[in-house]
């Protein structure tokens, strides 16, 4: 195929698990990095694919990675902490991205954004949503994936299952919806190879809807363990981190977008379920974890 694909964030988990599945079906692909002597990078490269050495505060780095490149699968740092520095921040390198491309004449670009971004418009004036909206209007095909929470999140300290415990800040009967990062790979290269039948879409994707509890029981069961969900409350999260905070008091007000995970097993009929992510992908590193 001589299509190539501009990976951003080629080494993190979404734009590797991309990068991977591209290659796999044909494409070629050049993938963004900051060290190409990472060893995440030299693993990308050993996959096949192109390394570029470059700075996202670079405006010329960026555009000169862009050279020969007919589409990009964007996807930004992530940001822990949120501030509202850090939300400008992403912003104005998510539309320089896009205006090189434009000036690039690059065909397509494939924006993994968040889950709920919407619902962040009136105490974030600038993040992801801003982004999408950029990229809608920018003239360039597009698709926009929003993700749900990531399984793979549970290997971070502020999930709770290195102390046996699932934190939860949403009610506890509220059903969340995940997704492995594998899948997210997949509806990136879907998006690629049918460009026609995913331009314009703006997707919320996700694999499973799961209560604490089930994730409690799922966890449990996989690990040998006794996994205890816990919720937290919103004013905690809030003295952490206001941003996050006002994020989970929007979500306990409207929740999350209502979706039919049966809708993607017919786009994706191979999506991970939370049993078989930690079979497949999860089960040795989450041991480690909960040790």
């Amino acid at each position: 195929m001589d299509k190539k694909i501009l990976v951003f964030g080629a080494t993190g988990q979404q734009g590797s698990a991309a990068v991977k599945q591209l290659l796999d079906n044909g494409f070629k692909v050049k993938a963004f990095t900051r060290d190409h002597q990472s060893a995440k990078a030299k693993q990308l490269q050993s996959l096949g694919a192109e390394i570029f050495e470059g700075s996202l505060e670079n405006e010329i780095d960026i555009v000169n990675a862009m050279d020969d490149i007919y589409g990009i699968f964007l996807v930004l740092p992530p940001q822990w902490a949120p501030t509202q520095k850090t939300d400008e921040a992403e912003w104005l390198t998510g539309k320089l991205i896009i205006d090189c491309a434009k000036q690039a004449n690059v065909q397509q670009i494939v924006y993994s954004s968040v889950m709920g971004s919407e619902l962040q418009e009136s105490f974030r004036p600038l993040f992801k949503h801003t982004i999408e909206s950029y990229l809608i209007h920018s003239g360039i095909k597009y698709t926009i994936l929003k993700p749900a929470v990531f399984y793979e999140n549970f290997y971070l300290p502020n999930y709770g299952l290195d102390q046996k415990l699932i934190y939860n800040p949403l009610p506890a009967d509220m059903q969340l919806p995940f997704i492995s990062v594998e899948d997210i790979g997949v509806f990136a290269r879907l998006a690629f190879q049918q460009p026609e039948a995913y331009n314009g879409k703006v997707l919320n994707i996700a694999g499973e809807l799961l209560t604490s509890a089930d994730l409690a029981a799922a966890f449990s069961k996989a690990l040998g363990v006794e996994i205890t969900p816990i919720e937290i409350p919103v004013e905690a999260i809030k003295q952490q981190n206001e941003l996050l905070g006002l994020f989970m008091e929007a979500l306990h007000i409207h929740g999350y977008p209502k979706i039919d995970v049966n809708e993607f097993r017919d786009l994706h009929p191979s999506r991970l379920s939370l049993n078989q992510w930690i079979e497949e992908y999860g089960k040795e590193k989450l041991l480690t974890i909960v040790e």
